[in-house]
């Protein structure tokens, strides 16, 4: 599978609309989809128009909501690791690819990444994930390749 990278942040904000939310979540979904997975889905969207969003008919709400939670699936898919999308915990209306520290901090506590404050504190072999955390507070996860790659940066 093919993927183009999800970028940590917002993809829609002060709004928890609908109308608003599935055209910002099919545009991002149709970005990073680069193998076109989720064409299905991008038809129901196609096919929406403003008379559903303001329908009133429970068949036609719950069309409409059920193409939204298809689209939180969708790009939760394309979440790089320990992110996840959805809202932001801070803003329950915004909306984007988020850095799951609960998730990140649970796997340092278990062992299954290495916390460091300097790529050269690396583990000799270490073969797993590596969050770099500098005195300044920002944060980098690392996966193993050839070199140490950065996944994303959290300045």
């Amino acid at each position: 599978m093919n993927k183009q990278k999800a970028e940590l942040g917002t993809i829609s904000h002060a709004t928890m609309l609908p109308r608003d939310l599935i055209p910002a979540f099919a545009d991002e979904l149709e970005r990073i989809d680069t193998e076109d997975q989720y064409l299905g889905l991008q038809a129901d969207v196609a096919a929406l128009t403003e008379r559903d969003y303001e329908s009133d008919k429970q068949e036609t709400i719950d069309n409409v909501d059920g193409i939204l939670e298809e689209l939180f699936a969708a790009l939760d898919v394309f979440s790089p690791p320990y992110c996840y999308f959805g809202s932001h915990e801070g803003d329950g209306s915004d909306y984007g690819f988020w850095i799951s520290w609960d998730a990140i901090n649970d796997d340092v506590a278990c062992g299954d990444i290495l916390k460091v404050n300097d790529l050269a504190d690396i583990i000799p072999g270490w073969k797993s994930h590596v969050l770099l955390v500098n005195d300044h507070g920002n944060a980098s996860l690392y996966q193993p390749r050839i070199e140490w790659h950065a996944v994303w940066e959290c300045v």
